[in-house]
């Protein structure tokens, strides 16, 4: 969407069946840790991706540990740094 204009703009890409299987896949895998409460792996590439720079969660992504978190055990240690 144009911000400006409020107008949209189409990109029309090449279809690319593994391509499209392995997005749907980790779709599929990140719904499943939404589900029981896991917060997902933060990127690999963390903190150096440029994107995370500008993140408006990079502060609690920093507080996230290796590998995944319970929501409920991640929500306490947030509560128990803002005491």
């Amino acid at each position: 969407v144009d911000k400006d204009k409020l107008e949209l703009k189409e990109f029309l890409i090449d279809y690319n069946k593994s391509q499209a299987e392995s997005i749907l896949k980790s779709l599929a895998q990140l719904q499943k840790q939404i589900d029981a409460n896991i917060i997902p792996l933060r990127l690999a590439s963390y903190p150096d991706y440029w994107e995370c720079r500008y993140c408006q969660f990079k502060e609690i992504c920093s507080m996230i540990d290796e590998g995944e978190v319970s929501w409920e055990n991640f929500k306490k240690k947030i509560e128990s740094q803002n005491k």
